[in-house]
């Protein structure tokens, strides 16, 4: 009988990134012959929401995220005021109905679980459960501690916790959050990071070793991916040389680069959109710029492998260009510090394929037509060794976990 095999990684959300590390990790564990299942934990009280063993840690951080929450509630309201509302709820709707089209398609998940104690008596028949990959270590998403205890797999056993490359999404932890890192992942049986930053900043805390593996994105081959591409609907443009152009927050500066490839190639820009960039997607409709909203994971991946060239601030977008060989130019997210920059995630990606050309910063900077002739035969060898690395590990640290408790 195969082992039983959980995930836990973002699963309530319409993000593509999101959906598609979670698919590639679980067709990794499946073709390595195991049964594969994602956890869906959603609690159903403020109690579980707002479990805390470090309640001097995360007093003040309950009151930033409640206030964060309420600001955005606010900006909905006025949104709703401005006008496209009724097309923005649509739009949206459309696309969240993709995404469950894709969740029960291709992705293995449990029933929704809303009690940490429904949650450990279910985990109870997986031999390990993985926490990864997505940027769900990442301090600044952990608002209270019982995403903590969720995230670092607190409810099944040490021997059974295993981490495939998890994001910090930071490259330096706050001195009051290391002593949490370091009571809920001390105790793993095997600990990897997505970034080399991450795995170096555990490290330090942890004084243990961490792992640095690719995305789990990068654990599949090329072909690997046809599957979702051809379950995707065609677009009328998607034959036809285009701009792909998607980002999460620097709309702007991404949309800018969009413009300067568009003066080169001579054609047309397709806006990819998410909630934050419809605004600004309804003010630039024309026949040049094409805006699309209710797209889902499978029609994400067939624009990308079809485009002329990509340009984008999302580590996702990033590398499934370089997996399909797509000229690409990432634009970097902030200008924080080192401590609160997020810009450690897609600068380790270039930098680990030799790519560090292929990053922007925020001058209004002219591309060139030398810069759409990318020869990635170098970064498919790179990318190649890093997943052979990666597996290795994989199978490794699944194969002492497995051993551990039989």
């Amino acid at each position: 009988m195969a082992s039983k095999i959980g995930i836990v990684t973002y699963v309530f959300t319409t993000n593509f990134g999101a959906a598609l590390q979670q698919y590639g990790l679980q067709f990794t564990l499946k073709t390595l012959g195991y049964e594969v299942e994602t956890l869906k934990f959603n609690p159903s009280s403020d109690h579980e929401r707002d479990y805390q063993r470090f309640p001097e840690v995360f007093q003040a951080r309950r009151r930033s995220a409640i206030a964060s929450r309420a600001v955005k509630k606010l900006k909905r309201r006025l949104a709703r005021l401005g006008g496209k509302c009724l097309d923005k709820l649509v739009d949206n709707a459309q696309k969240a109905r993709k995404f469950d089209q894709f969740n029960a398609q291709f992705l293995s998940g449990s029933p929704i679980l809303t009690s940490y104690r429904s949650l450990e008596e279910y985990a109870a028949r997986f031999d390990a459960v993985i926490a990864g990959s997505d940027q769900i270590w990442n301090p600044r998403g952990m608002p209270s501690e019982a995403f903590f205890r969720y995230y670092m797999l607190n409810f099944v056993p040490p021997q059974k916790r295993l981490a495939y490359a998890p994001s910090l999404g930071v490259s330096q932890l706050e001195s009051r959050l290391e002593p949490v890192y370091r009571h809920y992942l001390q105790d793993f049986s095997w600990l990897s990071t997505r970034e080399p930053q991450g795995a170096q900043e555990l490290s330090r805390v942890l004084q243990r070793p961490v792992d640095a593996v690719i995305d789990p994105t990068g654990l599949l081959r090329r072909q690997d991916w046809d599957a979702l591409i051809n379950a995707s609907d065609p677009f009328e443009f998607d034959s036809q040389p285009f701009v792909f152009c998607y980002s999460l927050r620097n709309q702007e500066q991404t949309l800018h680069y969009a413009y300067e490839a568009q003066k080169i190639l001579k054609c047309p820009i397709v806006f990819f959109c998410g909630s934050q960039t419809q605004r600004l997607a309804y003010r630039i409709k024309n026949k040049r710029v094409i805006p699309l909203f209710n797209a889902g994971p499978c029609e994400f991946l067939r624009l990308l492998a079809r485009a002329s060239c990509v340009t984008t601030d999302s580590f996702h977008a990033s590398i499934f260009s370089i997996i399909m060989a797509r000229p690409v130019f990432c634009v970097l997210r902030d200008q924080f510090d080192a401590k609160r920059s997020m810009n450690s995630r897609v600068t380790a990606l270039f930098s680990d394929f030799g790519m560090q050309d292929r990053l922007l910063g925020h001058s209004d900077a002219t591309l060139r037509e030398s810069d759409f002739q990318f020869d990635y035969t170098r970064a498919h060898e790179i990318l190649a060794q890093k997943r052979q690395d990666a597996l290795a590990k994989l199978q490794r640290a699944l194969s002492v976990a497995l051993a551990s408790h039989k």
